[in-house]
């Protein structure tokens, strides 16, 4: 059995949106974590007012649980926006894109599976789409 201690990765938090525990994480991390290709867990805490760009996975599910606070998902290319409160359990499956809202301080854990750095976003997506924010540039 191993654990990574609540001291080793808490004072991170208020520099990290994202604060990931396990995945298979590509870029540096400030503190330990479990490396897995099969799941990645993250701590998010969001300050209000922050807006996250469009985005979806090829290969990855998300799923969220709220713990703090109000975020909400638009879905693209439908444009239904859904607002989550504390207790709420979020899906958003493979090939969905979302763009996350939050309007006061918020946060969740989420769970991707599998754990994959790649997404889909406006400048590289080939979709038709009313919410597109990027030019389409393939890259």
């Amino acid at each position: 059995m191993s654990a990574i201690r609540r001291a080793e990765y808490e004072n991170q938090s208020p520099q990290l949106e994202h604060l990931f525990l396990a995945g298979n994480l590509r870029l540096p991390t400030p503190h330990p974590f479990f490396r897995r290709t099969d799941v990645e867990f993250i701590l998010c805490t969001y300050e209000a007012g922050v807006v996250g760009a469009p985005h979806w996975h090829e290969h990855v599910d998300e799923l969220e649980i709220i713990l703090e606070g109000r975020v909400g998902y638009r879905e693209a290319p439908s444009g239904v926006m859904a607002w989550f409160e504390r207790g709420d359990f979020v899906h958003v499956p493979k090939g969905t894109c979302v763009k996350r809202i939050v309007e006061s301080p918020s946060r969740t854990v989420a769970v991707k599976i599998p754990s994959d750095p790649t997404s889909v976003t406006c400048g590289n997506c080939p979709r038709l789409c009313p919410y597109r924010e990027e030019v389409y540039v393939n890259v």
